[in-house]
């Protein structure tokens, strides 16, 4: 072997030194189709991407789905123009391509936790536990999901805080979907002094929880006994509201149950511990 010769061109360099060469030459006719070709291809790319988000949304597949399925539309169409544009000037794509693969696969390794969110984030998309607008539990926070990303999602909470939560702790973990059902109870615990009227309180309860807008007609309202306390007997009032009027709906039946049992002067006792001494 010649020590003065150069080292074997590997699949990289076989790649960038045909297109050094197509430059060298000057093959104008072949660049300018090429820049054609490119161009229109990510001007269909944008309308293909398009096109697929807006039938999704027709179809109802949702909203962070179809958003998906438009930017992968519109990244697959780009590949595509920009692989047949250097076809088109002679470049050796599949050398290219082995050398895109190869460099993948290290980046892949050194971004295990980042391909795990992505995954993730596919899940979520094909699955849809939760979709745009709904309110969800997860990892200890509470809010309205905004946007589902391709590494997290993020929520916005009841004081306008935004929390940007990975995909793959969402998936591993357990994930409440609070809007997801049409309907949601309302539960709200009093104390009642033992020598209070049982029946006439649970109707007054009745009472003050369906005078509440947020409570719906036409489904029960309930007051169960739950536990007889040290200085009150605890009942729970029950009462069901749209999913999207949970929030407001339960403080304004908790107020309307404080005032409705003052009105009828039923005692709510303080918790009390009495000493005897000897």
């Amino acid at each position: 072997m010649d020590p003065a010769a150069p080292p074997p061109a590997t699949p990289g360099t076989a790649a960038i030194n045909s297109l050094a060469d197509k430059l060298a030459m000057g093959d104008s006719p072949g660049w300018l189709v090429a820049i054609v070709i490119i161009v229109v291809g990510l001007v269909i790319a944008s309308i293909a991407g398009g096109a697929v988000e807006r039938l999704t949304n027709k179809a109802a597949v949702g909203g962070a789905r179809a958003k998906f399925l438009g930017g992968l539309v519109r990244w697959l169409v780009t590949a595509l123009a920009l692989l047949t544009g250097l076809e088109r000037v002679g470049v050796e794509t599949s050398s290219l391509l082995a050398v895109l693969a190869s460099a993948g696969l290290a980046v892949g390794l050194a971004l295990q936790g980042s391909l795990a969110h992505f995954a993730s984030g596919v899940l979520l998309l094909i699955f849809r536990p939760f979709d745009l607008g709904d309110i969800v539990s997860v990892a200890g926070q509470t809010g309205a999901v905004v946007d589902i990303g391709v590494v997290a999602i993020t929520l916005e909470t009841p004081d306008r805080q935004r929390v940007v939560i990975p995909n793959s702790v969402v998936t591993s973990g357990v994930l409440v979907n609070l809007t997801r059902a049409p309907l949601r109870r309302v539960e709200v615990r009093v104390g009642l002094a033992y020598g209070v009227d049982i029946a006439r309180a649970e109707a007054v309860l009745i009472a003050a929880a369906r005078s509440v807008s947020f409570v719906k007609e036409n489904e029960p309202v309930d007051v169960v006994m739950a536990n007889l306390g040290g200085s009150a007997v605890e009942v729970v009032v029950r009462a069901w509201v749209a999913a999207v009027d949970l929030v407001p709906a339960d403080p304004a039946v908790r107020r309307q149950v404080l005032l409705a049992l003052r009105e009828a002067g039923i005692e709510i006792p303080y918790q009390q511990i009495v000493v005897h001494q000897r």
